[in-house]
């Protein structure tokens, strides 16, 4: 497999890298929202909230075909398979350079149109048109960077590829501020992201042939077998990706047609706030796929099995940890974040965050049915869920305005995380859907007690006047939450899961 694989570092490692850059994400995105609304207003907010969304519909060229690389990179690999490993890449690079040319086109051609469909004020039409451009020549260079991307995560090369996403971060951070300052609105902002992709793209090239001398790009030769090996595969995924993000992200389409854009804006905050709990959880779980591939591929079963049960419970703990702070202190934080006007937003969070839990916390079962090829039913079921979605949220808008659209999306989320997902999963990996469950109850419990306490006994523990008291008063809601939820767990469960951590404690003692 090469010399990046036999220097493969532990999950608990990757997982931290990956926090890292989840960490530089949630400090740039919280520095510049309040930025951008400053200079751009609640219109040009709720604008690029919605490009945003649409654009996020190119990903669908990507996702399934990226996904399709990080699993069969790491299959061949693993079985040293040096061959069909670069013909999967060279392919992958064809289609990739292929689709970005695509959404360059559809995004001049659809400008347009879309400016005309959505209720954009007049005076924003152009920037509207403007920063659709610009996102779809961002896009096209997101396509390969997430190539090179994919490469460096079959190899379990989290720790380099966090690293570039740092620096694409902190180059979003400092280029976004000063194109607003010149006066360029929102198209500065999406300028801002196309520099960032360029970053990652430039960087993740560069690692991976520098760090994988396995791999040999053959640009004069294209495979048939490999080809539909990826599409098979990715075509699934895109299927996976598009009912994923119609569930995710249709929202911000009916309140744009049947509402405006400050409406937009609103339910956009509680939605960012939703969508870094879910890079939380995924940030973490990620790491999981390429290892449960090559263990997979090598028939280690039992092993597949011990890591899936507690991985399982590791993602409950950080999801409906996630939901406690949300639940106690997301009010106090919006108000602190970006100030008055946005009072509802925490109407929305409280409805989102308890099923959006749930969602979480069952992460690591989608990365093994990606990694065993039985994603398939996940894109039934997200297909299920999204129209569920769009047909409760139009219901409900028209009567409710943007909390029955919440309504909408928390009702068929609940349904299918709790009744359906699970019983094809859990026959997936061999356990009972109780046994499967069982590994969720201990955080669920503890979420509940540490909620009820706070929000019904100590009140005031809510409020908060800075972002100072703020981390002084979650300081022993976390605790709290922590305590019980490992108390819960087990004397068993505990001591697997604080291996990883007592080893690195050992090494530096």
């Amino acid at each position: 497999m090469g010399s990046a694989a036999e220097r493969k570092p532990s999950l608990f490692t990757n997982a931290i890298s990956s926090y890292a850059a989840l960490g530089m994400n949630i400090i740039v995105v919280f520095f510049l929202t309040p930025i951008v609304i400053r200079y751009v207003g609640k219109p040009g907010y709720g604008i690029w909230q919605l490009i945003r969304d649409i654009v996020g519909y190119y990903g669908l060229l990507y996702l399934g075909v990226s996904t399709a690389v990080t699993r069969y990179v790491s299959f061949y690999a693993s079985k040293e398979d040096k061959d069909s490993l670069n013909d999967i890449i060279t392919n992958s690079l064809y289609i990739f350079t292929g689709t970005g040319i695509l959404v360059i086109l559809v995004s001049y051609m659809l400008a347009g149109p879309a400016s005309h469909f959505f209720r954009v004020p007049p005076d924003l039409i152009g920037d509207f048109k403007r920063v659709i451009q610009i996102m779809g020549w961002a896009t096209a260079v997101t396509f390969l960077a997430e190539m090179f991307n994919s490469i460096l995560t079959a190899y379990e090369l989290f720790i380099p590829a966090n690293s570039v996403k740092i620096l694409a971060e902190i180059v979003r951070g400092l280029t976004i501020p000063g194109l607003l300052i010149l006066g360029m609105g929102v198209p500065g902002v999406a300028l801002g992201m196309l520099a960032s992709q360029l970053v990652i793209f430039i960087g993740s090239t560069v690692l991976v042939f520098k760090l994988i001398p396995d791999i040999r790009l053959r640009l004069t030769q294209a495979s048939l077998k490999q080809f539909s090996l990826l599409f098979n595969y990715s075509g699934i995924t895109m299927l996976v990706v598009l009912g994923d993000y119609f569930r995710m992200n249709l929202d911000s389409f009916v309140i744009g047609k049947w509402i405006g854009m400050e409406e937009i804006a609103v339910f956009g905050i509680a939605a960012t706030l939703i969508k870094y709990m879910f890079a939380l959880i995924f940030s973490g779980m990620r790491v999981l796929r390429p290892r449960f591939t090559s263990l997979f591929a090598k028939n280690e079963m039992d092993d597949l099995r011990f890591l899936f049960r507690n991985s399982l419970t590791v993602a409950s703990f950080l999801a409906f940890g996630c939901a406690t702070g949300a639940v106690i202190f997301g009010g106090s934080f919006i108000n602190l974040w970006v100030g008055e006007g946005f009072e509802k937003s925490m109407i929305i969070l409280v409805i989102l965050v308890i099923p959006f839990a749930f969602d979480l916390a069952q992460n690591p079962g989608i990365e093994l049915l990606y990694a065993v090829n039985k994603h398939k039913f996940y894109a039934y079921s997200n297909f299920a869920e999204a129209s569920m979605n769009l047909i409760l949220s139009i219901l409900l808008v028209h009567e409710y305005g943007i909390v029955g659209v919440a309504i909408g999306t928390a009702l068929p989320m609940i349904f299918i995380k709790l009744f359906v997902q699970p019983l094809y999963i859990s026959r997936i990996i061999g356990l009972s859907y109780l046994e499967y469950f069982w590994h969720q109850l201990p955080p669920v419990a503890a979420m509940v007690s540490v909620v009820g306490i706070s929000v019904g006994l100590v009140a005031g523990i809510r409020q908060a006047d800075s972002i100072v008291q703020m981390i002084i008063k979650i300081i022993p809601v976390a605790c709290s939450y922590v305590f019980l939820a490992f108390l819960l767990i087990g004397k068993n469960k505990r001591k697997v899961l604080m291996e990883p951590v007592m080893v690195r404690i050992r090494r530096f003692t």
